[in-house]
């Protein structure tokens, strides 16, 4: 099918047929649009702490294909919660197709959400993360453990639990090193890591 040129963006495609014997009578509704072009900002994360490294990639596409933009980007910048401009970069290089930028944030920053700007040569776009102090959330590891192994044992089992302080528990990783304090009628010494999950 080959679109007409046409200066409206709305249209609605109406079909009419068969299909296996089967009556198909329907109309839906169509956006047409002369020049795709789609930019992508993303940051490295969401969330930031004061005097963190914001890094962020840009990726713009154009046509029907989505092909990946060469051109130069006129002008980027960062805004604070207030509007002040923080940050920019005039005429940014696109000679690989992805530009990748990154500035770093002040020790007492303005706390809130910042937005990137990137000025393409048709359209502006925008993204924003947030800067805020946070502190991680604490949590307690307790051991469940036999209250004496026998000389005769070749293994034994105990259970390790972590909890955050409001209950829920913890993912990550855990090293645990077993010994009998060096104990020279029976020497052991092992230590395991292993990824703790949560189904």
């Amino acid at each position: 099918m080959v679109m007409p040129k046409v200066t409206t963006y709305s249209a609605n495609l109406h079909l009419k047929g068969s299909v296996n014997g089967l009556k198909v009578n329907d109309t839906v509704d169509i956006r047409l649009q002369k020049d795709i072009e789609k930019t992508f900002v993303q940051t490295d994360k969401f969330l930031y702490r004061p005097g963190e490294k914001v890094q962020f990639r840009v990726l713009t596409v154009t046509g029907n294909k989505m092909k990946v933009s060469t051109a130069e980007y006129p002008e980027a910048w960062v805004n604070t919660p207030s509007r002040t401009r923080i940050a920019q970069w005039k005429n940014v290089s696109n000679t690989d197709g992805l530009v990748h930028l990154d500035f770093q944030l002040a020790d007492e920053p303005e706390e809130g959400y910042y937005t990137i700007f990137v000025k393409t040569p048709h359209r502006r776009i925008s993204q924003s993360f947030k800067v805020e102090e946070f502190v991680l959330p604490r949590f307690e590891v307790t051991i469940k453990k036999p209250k004496y192994i026998l000389g005769t044992d070749d293994k034994f089992s105990f259970t390790a639990c972590a909890n955050y302080t409001y209950g829920q528990p913890v993912k990550g990783n855990l090293s645990f090193t077993v010994h009998n304090n060096q104990n020279r009628k029976c020497h052991v010494s092992q230590t395991t890591n292993v990824t703790v999950s949560i189904a």
